[in-house]
């Protein structure tokens, strides 16, 4: 329940019998009071029969103060003060984390720059990605870079080592996942076009920085998806593609 000033109400209850300078129609003082308690809509017409008295616009800071400022604590009063909050930056605490996840998981092969490896487990967990399989040369956890870049996301994802790619490949399509490698090639198609089903399985392969995705895998994979590139340069940095890339077929699901 609020606790509301006296005085407030007496300035607004006291009754005129007509419009004058310094004096104005309750239906004045609603226009400025309905928005303040998010009623929306038309003022009833019945509200507006009171007369007031003192410029709308005071009275009705007065009891928006009131409100926020002199009101006991109360369910509707902490609406009235989060909806007047501004647009401001979240913490850490503000997040809720969850188990979902989707049936895509990375492989990761020959990637040897240990900040690309930790921005592909933020990005997992970041976008609900089951799975990396690191192969090749990758670098894997433990390892301090990795732990940085990730923010220790690593503990979240579940990853596996394998040195052989075709190997991983193999069981993962024995599984029924459809091998998708992300690199520009002449047969590949934008990422945007890229059609399948949403209960379908999906292993997007990454490749190294330098060489990219390499013609062993190419060929085993399914299909091959690129990022339009519309600069001068006619790749990105692979962590980047990736969280592009991820992003677009998890939005699908």
């Amino acid at each position: 329940m609020c606790s509301v000033s006296p005085s407030i109400l007496t300035t607004c209850s006291t009754p005129h019998s007509r419009s004058s300078s310094g004096s104005f129609h309750a239906s004045s003082l609603l226009r400025c009071i309905w928005p303040v308690f998010g009623l929306g809509g038309s003022i009833p017409r019945r509200r507006a029969k009171v007369l007031c008295f003192g410029p709308a616009r005071l009275v009705g800071l007065a009891l928006k103060r009131m409100v926020f400022d002199r009101c006991l604590p109360c369910g509707l009063c902490q609406e009235f003060k989060e909806n007047e909050m501004k647009n401001v930056q979240l913490d850490h605490s503000s997040h809720k984390g969850t188990s979902k996840k989707y049936p895509i998981c990375y492989l990761a092969h020959d990637i040897d720059v240990p900040m690309n490896v930790g921005s592909f487990f933020r990005i997992a967990d970041a976008l609900g990605v089951e799975k990396i399989f690191l192969t090749g040369n990758s670098v894997v956890p433990p390892n301090p870079k990795i732990k940085k870049t990730s923010r220790s996301a690593e503990k979240y994802v579940e990853y596996e080592y394998q040195k052989d790619p075709v190997w991983v490949i193999s069981n993962l399509k024995n599984s029924g996942y459809k091998i998708v490698s992300l690199e520009i090639t002449s047969a590949s198609i934008d990422v945007r076009e890229f059609c399948f089903n949403n209960n379908e399985r999906i292993c997007l392969i990454l490749g190294s920085e330098s060489a990219g995705v390499c013609q062993e895998l190419l060929d085993a994979s399914d299909v091959s998806i690129h990022i339009p590139m519309l600069g001068n340069n006619s790749s990105m940095n692979v962590a980047n593609a990736c969280s592009i890339a991820t992003y677009e077929l998890t939005r699908r699901y």
